[in-house]
Order: C-alpha cells, then structure tokens, then sequence
C-alpha cells in the first residue's frame, strides 16, 4: 500500500507538470471535391462545366468534377487531385475531369479514408500528354483516350497520344488493365502498350523507364543559373529551346551530333553532362563532365558540374575542391557561390554559409535557389518562423522548384501544422516526381499518416531512382521494424550501411537537411528484435570508429550495450551518456519506442503504461511520459516506478520507488542543455543467498538505501571538426544495513561457576557518500585523426558509522525458574569521515591513416585518494596508464582488432564520457578502485544473413589498500588474473527467425583474494527468436554452465538452464503482452561466477507483462 501511494502521487506530480506542455494545434486546409492546380508553365486554360468560355488558369486554382483543362504550345500544368492522384499535363493537351472519387479524402490517415468498392474517379485525356502517380491501392481510377481506356490502382503511368494516331501507355509502378474493342490485357511495372485504331493492343519492355518520364522533370532554372554566360547560351540556342520544351532526349540528340574539335563542343558536353544529371543518369553524365574537361580544363562549367557529380556521390571535399576551381576561373560565376555555400552547410560550416548566401542575395535579392538555401540555414539554426517566408520568397521567385516546398514542410510540421506540411512535400514531389530523396520525404509523411505500404512502395521507387542513396533502405528498414517484418528490416538496414560508406549511421544525402529525427532513432531495435544484437554491437562499434561526432553511432552502441550487458551496466551508460549529450531535442531523443516511429520534428507527447507481475511476489508498476516541442527546442520525459519482490526464498525481499526525468533544451544551434535527475528509495532482506540454492538464508539481515542524483550537461559544436563537453552529476547516497544474525542461549564458564548464558549481537552500519562527478572533454577531427582530450573530477565526502552491541544475560539456572545473576555489555562504535577522490586527465587520437586501419593510443594519468571507513584509513597513490589499439580490416567483411590497455576502474563506476573501448574492446569492470590490465585479440567477420566473433583476452585487476595490521598501517595489494575466450554467432533463418548462439570460457586465479573460487569456468549459450508481422514473438534459449573449482572444498557445478518467452504486439501497437520463463525445468545449483553475472537464480521463475502505449 505505501508504494501505491508514492506511485499515485508521482504519477499527480507529473501530470501536473505535462499540463504546462502545450502543443500547437493543426492547421485545417482541406482540398477541394475535384483538385488543384499547383503549378503552370506556358499557356493553360480552364473551362468550368456548362460554361462556354475559357480562361487563363493561375496556380492554386480548384478544380471540380466536369472542369477541362487545355495547354499550348508551351503549355505544362501540375495538378493534385482528390483522389491522391498527382497529374502532369504536358503540352498541346486536353483534359475533362469527369468524375473525381471525393470519399478518398486525401490527407486523411487510412484508417479512415472511406474508399468503397463501388467508388472510382474518371478522367477522359482528349489529347497531348498525362503523367499520374496514385499510390493509393484502394483507388480505382479509369482514365479513357481515343484509342484505348486503363484501370489502375497503386500505378505510376505515362500515357502519351501521338499525332500519328497512336497512343502510349507506359508503366512505371504497379499494374495496369489496358482496353480496346479488340480486347484487353494487363500491363505489368516496366511494360508499355501500343494502341492504334481498330488494331489489337501490342505490348512492349520499357527498356529505358525513366526516359517515359522526362518530360516531368524542369531543368530551366538550373541550365539558366549555371550557363550565365548568355552568348555561349545561344551558341547551343536549338538545344537549350528543346530544354525548355522538356524533350531531353532530342536535346541530347542534338547536342551529339556537335563534333569533337568545334568550338562548341566542351560546353555541348556541359550541357550534356548537366541533363543527364537532371534526369538521374549519374555515370553517363560523369563520362561527359570528364571529357569536357580533357578538351577544355578552363570551362568554369564543366568543374562545377562536376562537383554537382561529387556531391551525388557523397565526396563532398573533392566537390569542394572542384566548386572552387570554378570560382578560381570565374570569381562572379553565380551558380558556383551558391554551391559552395551549399557545401559549406553540408559539411556544417553554418556561418560561412550564411556570409556566402548573404553575399549572393546582396547582388542577386530574389535568387530562388538563395533563398531556400537560407531558409534551410534558418531551420538548422532553429529559426523555425523566420525560414518560412524564405522559403515563400523563393517559391515566388521559382515556382518550378521544390526544394523551398520540402522547406516549407519541415517548417509547418515543426511548428505542428501537420496538414500544411503535408501539402507542401506533395508539391515538392509534384513538381520533382523523379527526385529520389523527395520521394524518400514524401514517404515518411505517408509513414506518419498510417499509410505503410504507401511509404514502402515509395521507397522502393526512391531507391530505384537513385541506387547509391542509403536514405530510403534506411527508412525501410525503420517501417519493416514497426511492421514486424523483421528481415527486411535487417537487410534494409545492412544495405544502407553499404551504401554509406560501411557506416551504421544515417548520413541524409539531402545536404540542406539534418533530418534529426530520424538521426535519433535507436538503430539498436532492428538487431534486438531477433535477438541478434551481438551483430548489432559490431556494427555500432564499427561506426564510432568511422566518426565518433556522430551521435546516431553512441546512440546505436548504448542501445545494444544496454541489451547485451544491462541497461545500468557500467558501458552501456556511459555510451548512453554520451548520446544524450550529443542529441538535438526532438521526440526520438527520449523515446521508448514501443510505439509507432516518429520520422519527423514535431510538438507529440506519448508514453507507456506497464505492469509486471510474477512468483515470489514480484511486482513492478511502471509509467513513462517523453514528448517534444520543437517551437521551443526541447524534449522531455518522466518515469515513475515501484517495484517489490519477495525473492526466491522466503526472506528475501525488496521494495523500491524509483522516479526519473530528463531534459534536453537546443539553446542555439551550437548549444544544447542536459538534465538528468533520479530518485531511488529501496528497503531490501537479506540478497547474500540469491544465487546459491544451499545457501542458508539469514532473516536478521536488512538494508536500505536512497539515491538522488542530479546531471546538468552541455555540449558545444564549437565547429564541423570540434565539440565541446562539460557534465557534472552530484549525488546523494544514503545506505543503512542492519544485522541481528547472533541469538541465542547456551553455556559458559565464569570460574568457579558455570551459568547460562541468553546471548544476542546486533550490529548497524551507516554510510552516507555524496560526491560529485565533473567531466570535460574537446573531440577534434584533424585530417584523419580523431583527437579527443579532457579531465575527470570525482569527489566524495563518506561519513561512516559501525555500531556494535552484544549483551550476555547470565543465569544460575534457567529451569525450573530464571534465577538471574548478571548481565555483561559489549559496545562498539566506529565512526569515520574521509574524502575520497579520482583526478583524471587524458589524451587520445584514432588515426584512420587508410580505409582498411585504425590505430588508437591514448594516455591517461589517474591520481585517486582511498579510504578504509573500518579502520579510519586513507592512501594516494598516481598511475601512469596507456592505451593502445589497432584495427584492420582486410575487406569490408572480416575485422581483426588488437588491444592492451591498463585503465583505473571509477569509484562507483560513474559513467564516462570519454572512451569506454580500445580497438572496439570494452572496457572491463571489476572493482571500484582497481587498476585492470588487459590484452585482448579478437576476430569478426560478416555475411549477408549474420556474423561470427570471437576474442581471447588477459587481464589483471590490481588493487591497493591499507589496513592496520600494523601500527599506523600498512598497504597491501592483491591481484587477479582471469584468461579468457568467448565466440558469437549471429544467423538469419528462414521465415523471421535469428538464431544467436555463444561459448565463453574464464579462468580465474585469486590467490590473493578469494582462492576458493578458482578455477575453469565455461558457458554454451543459444537462443532461437520467431517473430510474425502478426506481432507474435516466440523466444526459447537454452545455457549450459560448468565450473571445476580448484579447492577441494569446493563443489564443481555443472547444470543447464532453459528460458522461454512469448510476446504479441497488440494491434495498431496499442500495447504489448509478454510472458517469460526463466529457469523453465527449475534447476536447482549454486552460483558460479558466470551464472552470478547473468543473474540466474536457482529456482523457476515466471512472469506476465502489460504494456500499453497512449
């Protein structure tokens, strides 16, 4: 009942607090019964029903059932439709809007759209040419021509009627049902149709796709911008007017057919270079850029294309050095300042961006491209409001381009307006229906409005249009997640590492966005789902090797760290720490993720609700609030917990009330704020005997113990190269033990008499230790060096208190009747106060001197003041400690990592800032104060579908203390040696399954400590993980331990333990049920070394889990 009550009032006190967490409300902008028009080019004219006359259109028009619409000669128009259908009409065009299927009531999420079987929406194409993409597989769409009519769900079409009666339908997504008076037949993604009057339907391959499409695309403001000089301009005035009509091919026609040795054709090449860029054929146009410069090396042009090649491709210093090569040859070459100011912000050099920007709008004020730069500028620096008339400035200025669109989206879902932003990447993808990552974009609206299959099947189109872009498999990856389809999640994920330059990490290929949220997302989830987070650690290691700036890889390495070796072990919260320092505000930071995945900054508030409940009285309630406001820059969350166990003896027991909230608070763009608070009230039995099965239990043995803490951090991004840490953590610790363990009665002799004796002993401890932990570190990149150097302050104040009584009350004799004679007092206090303390100062560099080695070295000098609170004792001592590690990796997929290192394991383990590894080996944990020596080989190596690892290891803990065997003291030392090797395999089975199995061997030599637990200790492991994208997970894993003691006195242990657990996801991901068992056949043992660090207790335990996500 008490914990009740702490946890109903926490559970008050954070509502309360939420309550002043106010979220922008959405804006409403419906689209009208038929549609709108977004865009025109040229002539287009609009004639309303049962009107006769017609007029000019202008963008933002509506349209409605009945509508026709016209173009010229020149004439383009885009058009969004009611029925989630995007339109393109070409030149010389007719359209009637016939009939458009209102209930599709486009923006609404799926699970209310309302589309019925009998609904459908007509279009009637008179003539010219009609591009549309509806992803909505519930739609049903009949277009009809002259010629031949189509039914199409889910498709991207081109439907093109040709002067010479012909009429083309090509498909470029899903699957389309084509008819004539002479029959019908199916037309399947990447097949075209042929339709002629009175002959059959004739079908085609689509050898070449994309060139059905590039009319779509507008390459006008960009040919304009990059060829300013307009005599050269007209020198190609055939091809550049075909520019402008959108026939690509026949520009590329022409421009081939000017011969090497014309002075025109190093700009021809150009030109052609550049259109091939434009409609995403990457190779050709590099073999074009390439020959330009060969014939002409001085063609400012042809570098500047070039390095539009290089960005593509991710080589962002070789485009740099080739933006400036243009600049070098033209200084007033506009296009080239913009790019470097483009790739000034791409590789997070924000103010010299926005000094090239600014210089760029003094000269040219309305330059669109300017503009959306600077509105993206505004956003990374989290001018929200401010980048939102930018961003409509540059609209204004281009109305064909949609980036400043994509701009306008991030703004208004920021700022909570979901449907505004929602609008706006529809536009942007409109108007670039073949632009890879606004697709990617656009998927992860349609992820946010429930439409998954959607936003896969954008992704793939996203990932075709664009084979070297990680960004969509990485955003599969993610939906599969959610999805329960956990393969694909997997490959999606091990296909954007390949494409990422073998990083772990998302990297946007969108230069001009940060995309935070997705940043954020524990990558850890996709390897834990099936239990193959052992792989998982591999990869994360792998990408803080590659970048340790890069928060995603700290995030992605504490959240397998936290799986693997505990999520209050000492590794797993120091990476943890790191991330959260590193990390923007946004609603990922503090994320649980049991929900649905957020790809987008925007103001949410969720959480969970959580009960678990088992035998031997467990019993933990639990409820987490996290949420975001991005107006303000910050995110929060709060846990309230109470847990009880009576243990698996009788007299066990504990009983505990934990709360826990953190912050983050982006102050600028370069400086973020951390606040980690934590409270833990505990009341625990006796735990001695939890792992022993003979172990006598000892009922007068009690404790309990308060814990608060409080964090403050901050990180400053002083540069793209340097960051700066600062944390400091103050903590309050209360601890109590009480022992009554002596009672009794007996005899004893006083001579000349004998008495008996009733006897009892109590014995109380008191400690209380508050320290405070400061920590400060600066990470620099110097070339190929990752430099990073800092101190670490820990002190504590320990008061100390022993106090001991036993009383003997002394009878003549007891029996019949007590017939007292005396009584005799033994008291004894102990009371000590000491400061102990750890100063720490290091240096360490990671050297990348190629893509195959990594050599790490680092030097740490530790000076630590300990105390002896028994003995009222205190030493100092200094340690000269060094690091050292190498990496090689001979191909991408085996890895050979070397370490020795000796390191001062921190006084309560405090987390870390600074490294936690060498050569990708953690850092071992033994005992507060300890100097631990260590040398480690290890091997890994992947494939598609898993890894194997393994690792051979010495190490020996050393510790220092003094006692006062002597008089003043005397200091002693004892040490351990522990030898080691340990394998994982990680496998991907058919049908969702992983299959993650070890082996680890430990010998320990303790002479020096406790000898009785020497000796070989082994450990076989596997576990078989089943999951379902019904949301049903099934789990069994069995262990084998084996200890051989070296004492005779001791008895060798061998046993096997067998675990078990379903889980079901419960629809919409609305909760999650969970049943486990641990210790399935109940296997009784003592402890051994390895079993106690897994924390198996000797009896069968079960336990049931509730959790609901709101």
């Amino acid at each position: 009942m008490k914990h009740f009550i702490r946890f109903f009032v926490m559970l008050c006190v954070a509502a309360s607090v939420l309550m002043l967490c106010v979220i922008p409300a959405q804006g409403q902008n419906q689209i009208p019964s038929g549609g709108r028009i977004l865009k025109i080019q040229g002539q287009v004219d609009v004639k309303a029903q049962n009107i006769p006359d017609w007029k000019s259109a202008t963008p933002g028009m509506d349209i409605r059932p009945g509508d026709m619409l016209r173009t010229g000669h020149d004439g383009w128009a885009a058009l969004i439709m009611a029925d989630e259908s995007m339109i393109h009409i070409g030149k010389n065009t007719r359209l009637i809007i016939k009939q458009v299927d209102p209930s599709a009531a486009w923006l609404i999420p799926a699970s209310g759209n309302g589309n019925t079987p009998e609904a459908e929406s007509i279009y009637i194409l008179d003539k010219g040419r009609l591009w549309l993409r509806n992803k909505n597989r519930n739609q049903n769409i009949d277009i009809h021509t002259p010629y031949v009519s189509t039914s199409i769900r889910g498709t991207e079409l081109d439907i093109d009627i040709r002067p010479e009666n012909q009429t083309l339908i090509s498909v470029l997504e899903g699957r389309v049902l084509a008819k004539n008076n002479q029959g019908s037949m199916i037309i399947n993604a990447l097949e075209q149709v042929v339709a002629a009057p009175g002959l059959p339907l004739s079908k085609t391959i689509l050898i070449r796709p994309e060139h059905a499409v590039q009319w779509t695309i507008s390459a006008v403001p960009v040919v304009d911008t990059l060829l300013e000089d307009t005599a050269m301009a007209r020198e190609l005035g055939h091809a550049a007017s075909l520019i402008d009509e959108r026939q690509y091919l026949t520009a590329l026609e022409q421009l081939g057919k000017i011969e090497s040795g014309h002075p025109e054709k190093p700009l021809a090449l150009c030109l052609s270079g550049l259109i091939r860029l434009i409609v995403n054929d990457s190779g050709r146009a590099m073999q074009d850029i390439q020959s330009a410069l060969e014939m002409d090396p001085d063609n400012p042009a042809a570098h500047l294309i070039h390095a539009y090649l290089l960005q593509g491709r991710l080589k962002l210093d070789a485009a740099m050095a080739s933006t400036q090569t243009a600049l070098s040859l033209n200084p007033g070459y506009t296009a080239a300042q913009l790019n470097l100011a483009r790739l000034y912000f791409a590789i997070d050099e924000t103010e010299r961006s926005r000094s090239q920007v600014d210089f760029i709008l003094e000269q040219h004020p309305g330059h669109a491209e300017a503009l959306t730069l600077k509105g993206f500028l505004l956003l990374a620096t989290l001018n929200t409001d401010a980048s939102v008339p930018m961003f409509e400035r540059a609209v204004r200025s281009n109305h064909l381009s949609g980036e400043p669109h994509l701009g306008l989206a991030l703004a208004f879902m920021r700022q909570g307006n979901v449907q505004k932003a929602f609008e706006q990447i529809t536009t942007a993808v409109l108007l670039e229906p073949q632009r890879s990552l606004f697709l990617s974009y656009w998927a992860k609206m349609l992820y946010e409005s429930k439409r998954f299959e959607q936003a896969l099947d954008i992704l793939e189109l996203a990932a075709r249009l664009d084979t070297n872009d990680p960004t969509p498999h990485l955003y599969r990856s993610h939906i599969f997640r959610d999805l329960n389809r956990h393969h694909e999640s997997i490959h999606a994920m091990e296909t954007a590492v390949s494409l990422n330059d073998n990083r772990a990490v998302y990297r946007s290929r969108m230069l001009m966005d940060r995309d935070l949220a997705v940043k954020n997302v524990n990558l850890a989830l996709t390897y834990k789902q099936l239990g193959v987070s052992e792989w998982g650690q591999l990869k994360a290691m792998a990408s803080l090797k590659q970048d340790t700036t890069n928060f995603a890889a700290h995030n992605f390495l504490a959240g397998q760290l936290e799986y693997l070796q505990g999520y209050n072990s000492y590794p797993a919260r120091s990476a943890r720490l790191r991330a959260f320092l590193m990390q923007p505000a946004n609603l990922n930071t503090l994320n649980t993720f049991n929900d649905y995945t957020s790809f987008l900054e925007k103001p949410d508030i969720g959480g969970t609700l959580a009960a678990y409940a088992g035998n031997n009285g467990y019993l933990d309630k639990e409820l987490e609030i996290h949420g975001a406001l991005p107006h303000l820059n910050t995110s929060y969350s709060f846990k309230i917990e109470t847990f009880d166990y009576d243990g698996w003896q009788a007299h066990d027991r504990e009983e505990s009330t934990l709360f826990e909230s953190s912050f983050k608070w982006d102050i600028s763009h370069r400086d973020t704020l951390s606040l980690n608070m934590h409270y833990l009230d505990t009341d625990t039995g006796d735990l001695s005997s939890r792992t022993s099965w003979d172990a006598v239990p000892d009922p007068g043995k009690t404790g309990g113990s308060r814990f608060a803490d409080v964090g403050l951090g901050y990180m400053r991004h002083l540069s793209a190269a340097s960051d700066l840490f600062f944390h400091i953590k103050r903590e309050f610790k209360h601890k109590k033990r009480v022992e009554n363990h002596l009672s009794g009665i007996g005899t004893a002799a006083v001579f000349p008499y004998v008495f008996d004796v009733v006897y009892s002993y109590d014995r109380d401890e008191w400690l209380e230790d508050p320290y405070t932990a400061i920590q400060a570190m600066q990470v620099s990149t110097l070339g190929r060096h990752q430099v990073s150097w800092g101190g670490f302050i820990y002190e504590s104040d320990r008061d100390y208190q022993l106090e001991e009584g036993a009383r003997m009350d002394f009878y003549w004799d007891l029996e019949p009747i007590p017939a007292y004679a005396f009584t005799e007092y033994n008291y004894n206090l102990i009371q000590s106060s000491r400061v102990k303390n750890h100063h720490s100062v290091y240096v360490q560099d990671t050297w990348n001197p190629s893509d195959s080695l990594t050599v790490e070295a680092a030097l740490y000098v530790d000076e630590i003041r300990n105390v002896n609170s028994l003995e009222n004792l205190k030493w100092s001592d200094t340690y000269i400690n060094p690091r050292f590690g190498l990496i090689y990796r001979p191909d991408p997929v085996q890895t050979v990592r070397l370490s020795w290192f000796r390191y001062l394991e921190p006084f309560e383990s405090v987390e870390r800032i600074d490294a936690i590894d060498v050569a990708g080996h953690l850092l071992p944990t033994f005992f507060e104060g300890a100097v631990i020596e260590e040398a480690a080989l290890s091997y890994e190596v992947e494939w598609g579908t898993g890894m194997f690892w393994g690792r051979c290891f010495l190490n020996t803990p050393e510790y220092e203390y003094k006692t006062l065997e002597t008089p003043g003291g005397v200091m002693k030392r004892w040490e351990n040696r522990y030898k080691g090797l340990e394998f994982a395999l990680n496998q991907l089975l058919l049908d969702d399954m992983g299959l993650a199995a070890g082996f680890a061997m430990l010998e320990i030599d303790r002479d020096q400590v406790t000898p009785q637990v020497e000796g070989k200790n082994q450990w076989a492991w596997a576990r078989l993980t089943k999951g379902m994208a019904s949301g049903l997970t099934i789990s069994a894993g069995i262990s084998h331990y084996d200890t051989d003691y070296d004492a005779p006195a001791m008895a060798d242990e061998d046993f096997w333990i067998a675990a078990s657990f379903i889980e079901y996801e419960l629809p919409g991901k609305v909760g999650t049920l969970r049943f486990e068992v641990n210790n399935l056949f109940n296997t009784h043992f003592n402890g051994t070394p390895l079993s106690d660090a897994a924390g198996i207790i000797p009896e069968r335990f079960y336990m049931l889990m509730a959790r609901f996500n709101f």
